[in-house]
């Protein structure tokens, strides 16, 4: 049978808390009495020691009784016999261990993967959407005349967003925010084709792609078509037109004289 945590290996014992079928990997030892529990009742001390629940109860009831035993009204007997130093020694190891607890407690609150792929999709998609409104910001200048396309470098963080939902999805730990860690891997799929979008829609490289075809056909023209098209240029861009030669007007023809009348 598999084990009912992560449902892939097969498991080789139960929890004897919950009667859970664990695998290797999940299955964890009580270091004090070594029964097998899950992960949902491994209790982790501030020494870093994993105990079961009973065992766990027996430490903090063991606790309570000391501090009783150290209670104000036996302060002033203790530190006559002992000079202070067990119930200081005490307070001491109660102080380490409430800063070691509250230490592995902000470990573990501190950006789960969850959280860092929903925040990073996020960011992702807007400046996806930026890159989209702003056309200039499309490019950089790297030097030497060369330039680089933004979007291909942005698609680093959709990546990453990727990434940290993936391993949340993985992690047994966030299996109640498996819907948020979805919600950040569809999040940066569509942050990564805003950025495609945005790389083939660029202005330069619509030009670039027509400067390249013009090229290509220049390549292809005959010697015959290259002089027809450098004069069609000229007459494009010269500031005068030239006109066609005018011929003068014709003068105006005069009726012949009549003849001399002859006399008689």
């Amino acid at each position: 049978m598999q084990c009912e945590v992560c449902g892939v290996r097969s498991s080789v014992g139960y929890c004897e808390e919950c009667k859970k079928l664990l695998c290797e990997e999940h299955a964890i030892k009580c270091e004090k009495c070594a029964k097998t529990i899950c992960p949902d009742h491994v209790h982790l001390t501030s020494s870093g020691r994993q105990l079961c629940g009973s065992c766990y109860e027996a430490r903090k009831a063991a606790k309570s009784e000391r501090r009783k035993e150290h209670s104000h009204e036996g302060e002033a007997a203790a530190a006559a016999t002992t000079g202070g130093t067990g119930l200081q020694d005490l307070r001491d190891e109660e102080e380490e261990g409430l800063e070691q607890e509250a230490l592995v407690g902000s470990v573990q609150e501190f950006a789960p993967p969850w959280r860092l792929s929903i925040i990073t999709a996020i960011l992702a998609v807007v400046v996806a959407l930026a890159l989209l409104v702003f056309p200039g910001l499309r490019r950089f200048d790297i030097g030497g005349g060369n330039v680089m396309s933004t979007p291909w470098v942005l698609m680093i963080i959709p990546v990453f967003a990727t990434f940290w939902g993936i391993a949340a999805l993985l992690s047994f730990r966030y299996e109640d925010k498996r819907l948020i860690s979805l919600a950040g891997i569809g999040l940066s799929v569509i942050a990564a084709v805003l950025l495609v979008v945005a790389v083939q829609t660029d202005p330069a490289r619509a030009l670039e792609r027509a400067e390249q075809e013009q090229q290509e056909s220049l390549q292809n023209m005959t010697p015959e078509e290259l002089e027809q098209r450098r004069i069609e240029r000229l007459m494009r861009y010269s500031p005068q037109q030239p006109q066609a030669p005018q011929t003068p007007p014709a003068a105006p023809q005069t009726p012949p004289a009549a003849p001399p009348a002859q006399q008689p």
